[in-house]
């Protein structure tokens, strides 16, 4: 699942597709793919705040490591608060409704829209 989370950080949309389709035959493909999405962008999204708000030498933030914390603010100039939190919200929602049962489309085919969507200028 790294695969996927490190290649959203970088904005390359067709490495996270390509890692994703591992997973693919597993049960609740589409659950376990939008949380994992959706928490990679939460956590991408309070490395992001931490950055702006304190100037770029934030300290880690509460419920991630250091070593996270590092990861993604390598990436984080790749991104705007605003493009994180929207994709944030947008696999939230997607996450409800695999949940939910209210899908219209295979899970796999949701999942890449919602990413090309969240990608703006990703590769």
């Amino acid at each position: 699942i790294w695969d996927v989370t490190d290649a959203i950080a970088a904005r390359d949309v067709a490495k996270a597709i390509s890692a994703m389709k591992r997973f693919e035959g597993d049960g609740g493909y589409g659950i376990i793919m939008s949380n994992a999405i959706e928490k990679c962008f939460r956590q991408f999204a309070l490395v992001k705040d931490a950055l702006l708000k304190s100037g770029g030498s934030a300290r880690t933030p509460e419920g991630l490591t250091p070593w996270q914390f590092g990861k993604l603010s390598a990436n984080a100039s790749k991104w705007t608060l605003l493009e994180l939190r929207r994709a944030r919200h947008r696999f939230v929602s997607l996450r409800e409704a695999f949940v939910s049962g209210a899908g219209n489309i295979p899970e796999r085919l949701e999942i890449e829209v919602a990413l090309l969507c969240a990608k703006g200028n990703m590769k």
